[in-house]
């Protein structure tokens, strides 16, 4: 069954505090771990059955693929690469600048969205993680739809 190559991008997003797998047999993305937050409160699923979820998955592990974590995901690069496209040799410097150390994730956000940047980063992200689900699906034999 395929899987909606939306549904794998939207699941990437939240790989900071979730594992992600797809359901090979059903086609769709089952996420496990972290805590929702308020704007997800219709989602919330009981400790019963979070717990049900995450066995069924060790039980029938043959039928699921775990997603890339963020481990997997150079987050980095993608900065990185994003400010490369970029015109503005002002905000390249900028963003360039905060690129050291720890905490490098935050600072750049903060600093995207100071500079107006803010919708061009998430588009330039999110573009970029359609390409990672796409060579995630085609090296695990993961059939998708461009949904």
């Amino acid at each position: 069954m395929d899987t909606k190559l939306k549904d794998i991008v939207d699941a990437l997003e939240k790989i900071d505090s979730w594992q992600g797998y797809v359901d090979i047999t059903e086609g769709k993305v089952r996420m496990v771990g972290g805590e929702f937050s308020e704007t997800d409160a219709e989602k919330i699923l009981s400790e019963e059955e979070r717990l049900k979820q995450v066995f069924e998955i060790e039980d029938q592990w043959q039928r699921y693929i775990a997603l890339p974590s963020s481990y997997d995901i150079d987050e980095r690069k993608i900065m990185i690469q994003f400010i490369d496209a970029l015109i503005d040799k002002e905000a390249k410097v900028q963003l360039v600048s905060i690129m050291k150390g720890t905490g490098f994730l935050l600072r750049f956000v903060y600093c995207v969205k100071k500079l107006g940047l803010y919708e061009s980063w998430r588009i330039y992200h999110r573009n970029e993680l359609f390409c990672i689900a796409r060579d995630w699906c085609e090296e695990n034999n993961v059939s998708y739809i461009e949904k």
